[in-house]
């Protein structure tokens, strides 16, 4: 799974899309948790996640931090 791929598909659900929330809602739920598992886990922000765990390139804070505008919603 990779971030920024998910942020842009979130943000056109987001902008686009608004009356299909649930997909909206379970995508970012689903992104959210599985990056602050992670964190928390590890203290580290991966390049990327595979099955929930992350790997390769830590720590990465490139398009990582991505998961902060989806957090705050601000597309």
């Amino acid at each position: 799974m990779w971030i920024n791929i998910n942020y842009l598909v979130l943000r056109g659900l987001f902008v686009y899309y608004g009356e299909e929330k649930e997909l909206y809602k379970k995508l970012r739920s689903e992104l959210l948790e599985t990056v602050c598992l992670n964190w928390e886990k590890s203290g580290y922000f991966y390049e990327n996640y595979i099955r929930g765990e992350g790997a390769f390139s830590y720590p990465f804070n490139g398009w990582t931090s991505l998961i902060s505008i989806i957090y705050h919603e601000d597309y």
